[in-house]
């Protein structure tokens, strides 16, 4: 019911040229939320998954999977660099944060799998399913989908 109020209260804002929430900053959204009297509007953004508790992700899945998953590399997706290596590109979400140790920059996760998910992008010769691409920062047009 909240996000219906505030996909509502976005839509009615004569300020607003685009009902699609995503163009708005965060902030612009939170005090939107204020404005509409929505009960989540200061609460702490939730960058976990609700579902497993306290838990560490990829300990979580792993305990479903029929055998080990396989390492790979995380991509940049802008430069199809290698920029470290992973245990498992199922121990992944879009929109994570990859964690990459030495990495000089915050890497997020954008999207997984090879043989041209990100077109040009994707180092040569890459064709399994193992890649996890990264971007550096949580506004990359890479974390946006229309699917």
């Amino acid at each position: 019911k909240s996000q219906t109020t505030l996909d509502n209260t976005i839509r009615n804002n004569p300020h607003h040229h685009d009902s699609n929430s995503s163009n708005h900053q965060q902030q612009s959204v939170r005090e939107l939320a204020h404005e509409a009297n929505i009960p989540t509007a200061s609460k702490r953004d939730s960058m976990g998954i609700c579902f497993i508790g306290k838990r560490n992700f990829g300990n979580f899945v792993s305990q479903y999977l029929p055998e080990p998953a396989p390492p790979g590399n995380f991509v940049d997706v802008d430069t199809g660099e290698v920029v470290g290596r992973h245990e498992g590109a199922m121990h992944y979400t879009v929109g994570q944060g990859a964690k990459i140790s030495g990495a000089t920059v915050r890497y997020f996760v954008c999207g997984k799998g090879g043989g041209g998910s990100f077109g040009r992008n994707t180092t040569e010769g890459d064709t399994s399913n193992t890649t996890v691409f990264v971007c550096d920062n949580t506004h990359h047009p890479a974390l946006y989908t229309d699917e």
